[in-house]
């Protein structure tokens, strides 16, 4: 197998696996998962030998990034105090 078919298929095969996360993940989201439970279980399925290989499939895209803020509103709308202008 020459070199250039070696690389197509491996081409083939990493579209397959970022896109089989991206929708894996946004799944484990939509049913209510904690990230950061879903991450090790989808590295491990991919076959990665650590979380850091994993985290590198990790991309915000528009449709993820609005349910991503409304999921985590909950746990950060109260974080900070509203600033209240005092002096006028």
């Amino acid at each position: 197998m020459e070199y250039l078919e070696k690389m197509e298929q491996l081409l083939e095969y990493m579209t397959f696996a970022i896109r089989f996360f991206v929708h894996a993940l946004e799944k484990m989201v939509d049913e209510g998962n904690d990230i950061y439970c879903s991450l090790p279980i989808l590295s491990t399925y991919l076959g990665h030998r650590g979380l850091e290989s994993t985290e590198k499939y990790l991309r915000l895209t528009i449709e993820a990034h609005a349910s991503i803020i409304d999921t985590m509103t909950e746990y950060y709308n109260n974080a900070y105090p509203e600033v209240v202008d005092y002096e006028n």
